[in-house]
């Protein structure tokens, strides 16, 4: 019976209105590849390859306090 209500209540709240609205977006920063070509295998391996290995030394960075591109805290 809960569940019934709850799905009553979603699809009242999560139905589309129609307008134009504006909406506030947070912003966020993200890891973009450019390139030309075609999206072979190889290519395609080798770029993500390059991306996650810099998101990963982000990440860990960001864990141990350390901003990327900081010198001053190398060992």
């Amino acid at each position: 019976m809960i569940l019934k209500e709850l799905s009553r209540r979603s699809a009242k709240t999560s139905t589309p209105k129609e307008g134009i609205f504006e909406v506030t977006v947070p912003s966020m920063k993200f890891i973009a590849v450019d390139g030309n070509g075609p999206l072979t295998g190889e290519n395609i391996q080798k770029t993500m390859y390059a991306v996650f290995n810099l998101a990963y030394g982000i990440k860990i960075c960001r864990m141990h306090g350390v901003r990327p591109g900081d010198t001053t805290n190398t060992p």
